[in-house]
């Protein structure tokens, strides 16, 4: 006789304990995922007994899950700014931290009353979309440089019902794009090539993480185009300890009006400049 759900759930919790620190939860969340059920549903129906073939599933699931992949992509999916993404390992999983980057764009373009932006580095489109959902009279374009990101952040243009609306471009930073940009943003690979990951970055994709030997040579370029592109606002994550390696681009390329913000934890996250 196959287990009931709360059978599932105690096991699994269990099995999670040494690995996560939230094994409830996430046993909850993993099986609603196989199962297609809300956690309410799952409270309300403990003593159902469950089908086989998606208690297989639900198995196959914890044990990718013990091995630290991030649960978002065992889900295919992430919560980012109030909404719900498509996520997928080809493209980095989005940080709360980046809903600030979302945020200070949000506020240039009202502000500045802009009417074009343009994302470099779209990754899974999450950024993308919570902007233009916030902005119907905005023209958004993305682009990257990976195709398995753009399917991703096709897929969530797509559920989103922003397909007509956005335009996405295979490209390397700013190359497919006209000039003039009256804003360009961005979150890009900074983290130095020898640095240590921790065991579940390892699952998601390299060249959205590192940004070269130095870690910050993808910033310098796309800071560089920006200038030659006639960008006129940049908004950009970087590293913590990367405050003064941009400090000194933007000086160098006369840039005016610049200034720097923290993260939920303090640490340096970004800039805004404008040229």
């Amino acid at each position: 006789m196959n287990p009931t759900l709360a059978d599932v759930l105690r096991e699994a919790c269990a099995a999670l304990v040494p690995y996560v620190e939230r094994p409830r939860l996430e046993s909850e969340i993993l099986l609603c995922f196989v199962l297609g059920v809300s956690r309410t549903f799952l409270h309300a129906h403990d003593c159902m007994r469950i089908d086989t073939q998606l208690l297989q599933r639900f198995q196959e699931l914890l044990a990718r899950r013990k091995k630290n992949e991030p649960i978002e992509y065992l889900t295919e999916q992430v919560s980012f700014y109030n909404h719900v993404f498509y996520i997928a390992p080809g493209a980095l999983i989005p940080r709360p931290e980046s809903e600030l980057l979302v945020d200070i764009v949000a506020d240039l373009i009202r502000v500045h009353s802009i009417e074009r932006v343009v994302e470099v580095g779209v990754g899974s489109g999450a950024l993308l979309c919570s902007l233009a959902l916030l902005f119907s009279d905005v023209d958004f374009a993305g682009g990257d440089i990976s195709t398995r990101a753009l399917a991703i952040a096709q897929e969530n243009l797509t559920r989103f019902g922003l397909c007509s609306r956005i335009p996405l471009y295979h490209c390397a930073l700013l190359s497919g794009f006209l000039s003039p940009i009256p804003l360009a943003y961005a979150n890009l690979p900074y983290i130095a090539k020898d640095y240590p990951l921790e065991s579940s970055l390892l699952f998601e994709p390299h060249e959205a993480l590192f940004g070269g030997r130095q870690g910050d040579e993808i910033l310098l370029a796309f800071l560089k185009e920006a200038r030659a592109k006639d960008v006129r606002f940049v908004v950009c994550e970087m590293g913590h300890d990367q405050k003064a390696s941009m400090e000194s681009a933007l000086h160098h390329l006369c840039a005016r009006n610049v200034s720097f913000y923290r993260d939920y934890a303090g640490h340096w996250r970004g800039f805004v400049a404008e040229f």
